[in-house]
């Protein structure tokens, strides 16, 4: 009775630090999520074992279907999982996230030994619609607890998100290929004793899912508030924002302001203005980036670096400098502008991705460089356009417009497949890198010709936003 009285009054005046267990709780979370970056790591593992003890066709484009869906069915769910937090609360969200994510992750020890769609349905479309639901768990109760510092507690947890990689890589390298033994001439690895452990890694996996969220769902604490945050913005209200807010590193006064709230845009009318619909095309074109380097990077360094454990450093870097990218490229719009911001990301990705090829000429630290570049530029996109969208639409609804933008790039998913199965047989990786280089072209293109200040003045001045 002494200990459930205690509890009763801790939930009802809680210590300030629990606030803080939450976040580091939802940085563990976020860490598990962030496993999905380790794939273009763990996809030479799995194509050469399929290859060998499945089917001898099996080859790395139709590997590429598993990032595909996984990306599609992550974005599909994004907004079910803020939606599930408001009805069911927060740790049930999470523990149904988390549950997807790690029996999904776990049953490709049966999905590798037997097809490439198995190894999708489990691997892509399972684990990925676990990751959408938990993804935004931790963001929203970080903010419940911080409403006035959203950026820094969103910054913190979804960095677990961005060194996701940076831990399994390591992980999944020791375990597997601890003598450092290279792939053959045809860049698949044909060592037995190798391939023998390859179902194994996603048990051990799975297991590692387990204990970090575990401990991560019983940390998964919405404050309950009713009063209104500096801003003048009901707490509450704040915090069903989730995905306008998930990776902005800061809130000005005016952003916040009642005015801005007050006055913002509908789903319905944001998509009948041209900003929209050109933050939506970059997005998807900065998106598509992903979908051409995350599954190819090291099956392309492959062919003239033979060092495995090398590799796999550049895949571990790569994941800090996907957390790094998150922050300098928030900074940068916050302490500049939208513009300044996205044509610095749109037009690194579009040279690094037109030069890549050049490494294989540069050898080893000249690609460690270009991963670690084209990995700090992407990840922009996720802090840059969030933003934007609440500056030029409003706060109130932009969670839904965020995530019809979100959406897009799970919709062109099998985009890169398609590419790289036209083009890298018959004309190898120049071509696809060259091709890969347009859509950050596209994109910077309209990021100059971007306009949302028109938008914004109008809904200020209570007048219908047009295109």
């Amino acid at each position: 009775m002494m200990l459930v009285k205690w509890l009763k009054e801790v939930r009802a005046h809680p210590p300030p630090w629990q606030g803080v267990v939450v976040c580091v709780c939802g940085f563990l979370l976020e860490l598990s999520l962030g496993a999905i970056f380790s794939y273009g790591n763990l996809t030479t593992y799995m194509t050469s074992y399929m290859r060998d003890r499945v089917d001898p066709t099996i080859d790395y484009p139709q590997l590429m279907w598993v990032a595909a869906s996984l990306s599609f069915f992550e974005g599909l769910t994004l907004s079910l999982g803020s939606w599930m937090t408001n009805r069911i609360g927060a740790r049930w969200t999470a523990f149904i996230g988390c549950s997807l994510v790690t029996s999904g992750v776990s049953l490709c020890y049966f999905g590798v030994q037997h097809s490439v769609w198995l190894v999708a349905l489990l691997f892509g479309v399972i684990n990925g619609l676990g990751v959408g639901i938990a993804y935004v768990v931790p963001l929203i109760c970080g903010m419940s607890w911080f409403p006035t510092s959203k950026g820094t507690s969103n910054g913190f947890i979804v960095g677990g998100f961005g060194l996701g990689a940076l831990v399994f890589n390591s992980i999944q390298t020791a375990f597997l290929n601890p003598d450092n033994v290279s792939p053959g001439k045809d860049n698949y690895f044909t060592d037995q004793a190798l391939l023998d452990k390859v179902p194994y890694v996603f048990l051990l996996t799975g297991g590692i899912y387990v204990g970090l969220q575990t401990v991560a769902i019983a940390g998964m604490l919405r404050r309950r508030v009713t009063q209104t945050d500096a801003d003048g913005i009901d707490v509450p209200a704040a915090v069903e924002m989730q995905s306008a807010v998930a990776e902005t590193l800061d809130d000005s006064v005016e952003e916040g302001g009642a005015a801005d709230y007050n006055s913002s845009l509908t789903l319905r009318q944001a998509v009948r203005t041209l900003p929209f619909w050109m933050l939506f095309l970059t997005y998807l074109c900065n998106n598509l980036c992903i979908g051409f380097i995350n599954p190819l990077w090291k099956t392309f360094g492959q062919k003239f670096i033979h060092d495995d454990q090398f590799l796999s450093l550049v895949g571990s870097a790569a994941s800090v400098f996907n957390l790094l990218g998150r922050i300098i490229w928030g900074f940068v719009n916050d302490r500049a502008n939208y513009k300044v911001a996205m044509v610095g990301v749109a037009g690194l990705l579009m040279t690094t991705f037109a030069t890549l090829y050049l490494t294989s000429y540069g050898g080893k630290a000249m690609f460690f460089i270009w991963v670690c570049l084209i990995y700090m530029s992407f990840p922009g996109t996720f802090s840059v356009i969030p933003a934007e969208v609440a500056h030029t639409f409003g706060l109130q609804h932009t969670g839904v417009i965020y995530g019809m933008i979100w959406l897009s790039g799970g919709l062109v998913a099998p985009i890169p497949v398609f590419f790289t199965s036209l083009l890298l047989e018959k004309y190898g990786y120049l071509a696809l890198f060259l091709t890969s280089a347009i859509f950050p072209t596209i994109s910077t293109i309209c990021t100059v010709a971007f306009n949302g200040e028109r938008v914004r003045q109008q809904r200020l001045e209570d007048k219908p936003a047009c295109i």
